[in-house]
């Protein structure tokens, strides 16, 4: 028996450590609340079953650097693949109707926005099969449909110095997206909006040092070249925001100046090669937003009660004002001096009002209490409209459909919400009962909350929803252990401490089945399956004790270990019924258990000398396992035994990575074959992280997209990794 006495949860240190971590600044709240209950209560653990190994969920592996990288006849390439859904929007920043029916938005998030398409005139929406995922800190900030299938969007990143903007477009109204050749703009500035008035020729924003510069482009979006705006003073312009055209040859711009943030208008009479200020009534506010239509009708605002309105096609201005307590969030001008605009109302509820005569009196419509601000609009008729709607931020949670879109079939008199769309949190566990066939797990949210199982039967190529499993509201890992059985173990709807579930198949994912385990348990995270008919999980009880659960496929979990006091479980995994481990934080150092007997009965080892935790756990044979370390003196190393857990020794990987705190796993092929992905918590922006190995022994660093922010769960086959993690992200490896 081990001597593991009581001490105190190395945890505690690691936690508080990670909430204040810069790098994780960019963790949403939902994220971040799986992140916490993962992490720090007790999570961990990847599993591995024979030839394919399967990494579940968890939090907390080590990364980082290797002494002497092994020669590989070729470079491993990561490949970016999509599940057809978007991640979870923390709101949107543009959306544009090409027709009744087809319209696209852009969601915006702390980690990963991305954009959406919508056929059911904004009533459902659905993210791209390839999207054009949006790296942490990026916006789409313009947005415009040519047509019903064509668009354009500009995406910006002003806080990464080493990001150029750049501009995409769909064919397929959203369905995908490529990249167009973007204008020279500098790293780090921002295009803002996008129009294109009439056929091919389209107008942008660059906004940034040392001045404001509208571009032009007459094809489409594919050339685009510099307007001179030298002669009106373009230096005393601090901003330009949107850009409205009443004809293919009068457009006009808002913004600001570089006096006293005022209101600036730009407008031009001759398709944009030469532009000229217009004069604004006295002490007019910075301007966001414009429309006009073709009988010359313009209206502006700049986010306040206040509105600039012409008649001469944006010639002249005059000061009106919105109704009373209303500011004005978007607009869209129709004809004949209709116009509508969406805003807020105090307190934070939704509004909209309408003009017959260009503003000189307004009708206002009111959205229920707490419905959040309508921000954005987008037109297809002068009936048919949709805008976006913000959060609203006054009430705790926030309501179910407080953030999505409104829509309008009668011109603004009366508005129908629709809920954001479901979006995926966090795809958390992968297992690959074959080369060919993968699933993978996690979390949604928007409608409703509920467990998602995504199934490739292409080498991870392409992936399907499977199933949802509404009553738990996070899958946190999963195992199969044939080609016709697969398990996943979940929590309660809230991502709380709560009842987990089992859910199982035993028809290649055709129909899943599933089974709560108790209120006994209050947490269970990790999982691995030592024979066809036998899975082991590991959780807590509502006091934080450990357990070891283990079950046939289809019948209720029995206890079979209780873990000693203060002794933590963090990572799991078997090789066939002769070798079960489960490794952790003990008071001494690093927890290690052992079963031989298909996980039936537990032995306790002797704590690893040097090692304070171990994290994750993969078992490629039946006396070889590697599991990451978390030591804060040094913690960029790979613990390795090949006596099955009696002795253990380190390897060290080559990242500068400080810590693996807020997410990892690791999977192994073979013996020599392993990878080992997470957050690299030494970026401030935190981008995900792989390691690999090739000879058991030496570890080398790979690249990964710079739109994945960190992952959580990899899975090995013979021939293939596939790795998964936050916002949905996958990637696959050949082997």
């Amino acid at each position: 028996m081990a001597n593991w006495k009581t001490w105190a949860d190395p945890r505690s240190a690691h936690c508080a450590w990670r909430r204040s971590r810069t790098g994780l600044r960019l963790v949403t709240a939902a994220v971040a609340a799986i992140l916490w209950s993962l992490t720090c209560a007790s999570v961990a653990g990847a599993s591995a079953h024979g030839a394919s190994v399967a990494g579940a969920s968890a939090h907390g592996a080590s990364v980082a650097g290797a002494s002497a990288p092994p020669v590989r006849s070729s470079k491993p390439v990561w490949v970016q693949r999509f599940t057809g859904y978007p991640s979870v929007a923390d709101g949107f920043s543009a959306i544009s109707c090409g027709s009744m029916t087809h319209c696209v938005a852009a969601s915006s998030a702390e980690t990963v926005g991305s954009l959406l398409s919508s056929t059911t005139g904004g009533a459902s929406w659905a993210g791209s099969l390839s999207a054009v995922a949006l790296v942490p800190g990026a916006n789409v900030d313009g947005l415009d449909c040519l047509t019903a299938d064509h668009c354009l969007a500009t995406i910006s990143d002003p806080g990464l110095a080493s990001r150029h903007p750049e501009i995409v477009e769909t064919d397929d109204t959203g369905v995908s997206w490529s990249h167009l050749a973007s204008p020279s703009v500098p790293a780090g500035d921002w295009l803002n909006g996008m129009t294109c008035p009439l056929g091919d020729e389209c107008f942008t924003v660059r906004d940034g040092s040392p001045q404001i510069v509208i571009l032009r482009s007459t094809d489409g979006g594919h050339e685009w070249s510099s307007v001179n705006l030298s002669g009106i003073g373009a230096t005393q312009i601090s901003y330009l925001g949107e850009l409205s055209c009443a004809t293919a040859a009068t457009c006009v711009a808002v913004g600001a100046n570089t006096q006293d943030d005022g209101a600036v208008i730009v407008r031009t009479t001759d398709g944009g090669a030469v532009w000229q200020t217009i004069a604004v009534p006295a002490k007019a506010a910075q301007l966001s937003h414009v429309s006009c239509d073709e009988a010359g009708t313009c209206i502006a605002l700049g986010g306040g009660n206040e509105a600039l309105e012409s008649s001469t096609t944006g010639k002249s201005w005059t000061r009106g004002t919105l109704p009373s307590g209303m500011t004005g969030d978007g607009v869209h001008c129709a004809s004949g001096g209709s116009c509508l605009v969406v805003g807020s109302s105090v307190p934070n509820e939704g509004a909209s009002a309408r003009t017959s005569n260009g503003g000189v009196s307004w009708k206002l419509t009111l959205q229920p209490p707490h419905s959040g601000s309508l921000d954005s609009i987008s037109c297809a008729s002068p009936a048919y409209c949709v805008a976006i709607r913000q959060d609203d931020n006054t009430s705790l949670p926030a309501p179910t459909k407080s953030t999505g879109f409104a829509i309008t079939s009668n011109g603004g008199s009366a508005w129908a919400d629709v809920a954001s769309p479901n979006g995926i949190v966090s795809l958390n566990g992968v297992a690959c009962p074959s080369a060919e066939s993968c699933f993978a797990v996690g979390g949604m949210q928007g409608r409703t909350r509920a467990g998602v199982i995504f199934h490739s039967a292409d080498n991870g190529d392409s992936w399907a929803l499977e199933d949802t499993v509404v009553r738990v509201g996070n899958l946190a890992a999963v195992e199969c252990p044939s080609a016709g059985t697969c398990v996943a173990v979940g929590e309660d709807p809230n991502w709380d401490e709560g009842s987990p579930m089992i859910v199982t198949t035993t028809d290649g994912g055709s129909s899943w089945h599933s089974r709560f385990v108790g209120n006994a348990i209050t947490g269970l995270r990790h999982l691995a399956c030592p024979s066809a008919e036998v899975c082991l999980g590991s959780g807590t009880t509502s006091s934080g004790a450990g357990r070891l659960l283990r079950w046939t496929i289809g019948a209720a979990p029995q206890v079979v270990w209780k873990a000693p006091s203060n002794v933590y479980i963090q990572g799991l995994a078997c090789h066939g019924p002769a070798l079960c481990l489960a490794v952790g934080a003990a008071p001494r150092g690093a927890a290690v258990v052992r079963s031989t007997d298909v996980g039936a009965h537990w032995s306790e080892l002797s704590s690893p000398k040097n090692i304070s935790i171990m994290r994750q756990l993969s078992c490629p044979t039946s006396t070889t396992c590697f599991a990451p370390v978390f030591d804060a003196a040094n913690d960029s190393r790979v613990a390795v035994t090949h006596d099955a857990g009696v002795n253990w020794t380190l390897q060290q990987t080559p990242s500068v990575v400080a810590q693996f705190t807020a997410g990892g796993s690791i999977a192994c092929s073979d013996a020599t074959h392993c990878m080992l992905v997470g957050l690299d918590n030494g970026s401030d922006a935190g981008s995900a992280v792989t390691e690999m190995t090739t000879d058991g022994m030496h570890w080398s660093s790979q690249a990964t997209p710079g739109d994945v922010t960190f992952l959580l769960g990899v899975a090995a086959t013979k021939t293939l990794f596939v790795a998964v993690g936050a916002d949905g992200a996958v990637l696959t490896q050949s082997a």
